[in-house]
């Protein structure tokens, strides 16, 4: 593993960027793996905007005090992928495979 393959895994957690470890690295394993955890964190925040968002506060946002607990949910979400996030580019930095609790699952199942 050398400086170049760190830095272009760390990239990935740029959540536009999870493409480039996962597509212009070659067959680097290091970038490849922190490529699908980035995929998947960028997957997750996606899914947080979409079902926490929209679809319950579009059916519990009309009650004021469910508006601040849906904004409380999602806001704990974004801080939870924003640390992940960190936590994977410098350990893709440093050349470690660190697999991200709960999400670090999900990466090793995609054939990306």
């Amino acid at each position: 593993m050398n400086e170049n393959s760190n830095a272009v895994a760390a990239i990935g957690y740029i959540p536009p960027l999870f493409w480039i470890p996962l597509f212009l690295s070659g067959d680097d394993e290091l970038a490849k793996f922190h490529g699908r955890q980035a995929f998947v964190i960028l997957i997750g925040c996606v899914l947080t905007i979409l079902l926490i968002g929209l679809f319950l506060r579009w059916i519990l946002g009309w009650f004021a005090p469910f508006r601040v607990v849906i904004d409380f949910i999602q806001g704990a979400f974004y801080i939870l992928f924003i640390v992940a996030s960190v936590f994977g580019a410098v350990k893709a930095a440093k050349g470690e495979l660190w697999r991200i609790p709960l999400l670090g699952a999900f990466a090793e199942r995609l054939n990306i």
